[in-house]
């Protein structure tokens, strides 16, 4: 059987990019820069080449940094990012909200924001985004880490997904926080309804519940010879290679909190279960209410979670 290294999987050019800054505005007493690079994956939309993020830089200089990770079709500009980001300099944190690939400025022409991420039918391409949006989150980490920060990371929905892959690649996100994000990505496109598009086009090529059956098998096997040998299998199914569950047994117990709703029909239940016993996460905190209604939760969750982040990353 051939294997490839997890490093290998993500690895990128170290000490080639160039951050360079596009714009400096002051909200109140706190310094927004907007910021790009080009991204280390290089795709075949000039777009989604460049990557933008925006850092908020707090008013006293600080070693804390905060990684923020909005949702599938949603942008670095949201309220909810913005939000975190906002409150998050206040108290100290060097806040960092990236735009995923083919969300916002990054969205080819002639698409649909996220769609090219995720809900098409192309993929290799959702899952070179995936990839492309951890080594891009590396690259902010290598910057960062240019200036002696400590890392902590907050990401909702798809922006939740991600964060449990990076935390699981790259150890020097050392606190998180992922709210209705997961695990399992073919349970969630099968049992959750996020997925109704995708399986529709599934089907259509001739695929079944009994492949998915087969998939679910295969991806145990996949994950037991991973245990056993630290390597990633070759297989034909790329979903593996990026999915959280892939990677929950490295940097366990993970310190992270998962917060998600007991009525998600999006996030099974399920798959926080199956994530919870691989990566022993932290705490998970079930909320009464669906996917969107776990976000409606902010006013009272932003403040909590960046009170705890800071607590965790000043030990």
């Amino acid at each position: 059987m051939s294997y490839t290294t997890i490093s290998e999987f993500f690895r990128y050019p170290k000490d080639t990019f160039n951050i360079h800054e596009l714009q400096l505005t002051y909200e109140g007493p706190i310094k927004h820069h907007l910021l790009a690079f080009e991204s280390p994956l290089v795709t075949p939309y000039a777009e989604n080449n460049t990557t933008y993020f925006h850092w908020y830089e707090p008013v006293k200089r600080s070693n804390l940094a905060l990684l923020v990770i909005h949702g599938w079709r949603s942008s670095d500009r949201s309220w909810h990012e913005t939000k975190i980001a906002w409150h998050g300099a206040k108290l100290g944190f060097n806040t960092v909200v990236p735009c995923l690939p083919y969300h916002g400025r990054r969205t080819p022409k002639g698409a649909m924001p996220g769609i090219y991420f995720f809900g098409s039918p192309d993929e290799k391409r959702s899952i070179d985004a995936f990839r492309q949006s951890i080594m891009e989150f590396m690259m902010i980490a290598d910057w960062g880490e240019s200036m002696g920060w400590h890392w902590g990371v907050i990401g909702t929905s798809l922006g939740g997904i991600l964060l449990n892959t990076l935390m699981g690649v790259d150890p020097r996100y050392k606190w998180g926080v992922s709210i209705v994000g997961g695990a399992h990505i073919h349970r969630i496109v099968w049992e959750g309804v996020l997925g109704l598009a995708v399986r529709y086009y599934l089907k259509k090529r001739g695929l079944t519940k009994k492949d998915y059956l087969y998939i679910l098998d295969d991806y145990a096997k996949f994950l037991d010879e991973l245990d056993c040998t630290g390597r990633l299998p070759q297989t034909r199914w790329l979903w593996y290679y990026v999915d959280p569950l892939t990677y929950a047994r490295y940097n366990s117990p993970r310190k992270v909190v998962l917060i998600n709703g007991l009525f998600d029909p999006i996030i099974p239940r399920r798959v926080i279960k199956e994530f919870s016993q691989r990566a022993h996460p932290s705490a998970v905190i079930w909320l009464p209410a669906g996917h969107f209604g776990v976000i409606m939760f902010a006013p009272i969750t932003i403040y909590w979670m960046l009170k705890f982040l800071k607590y965790k990353l000043s030990e």
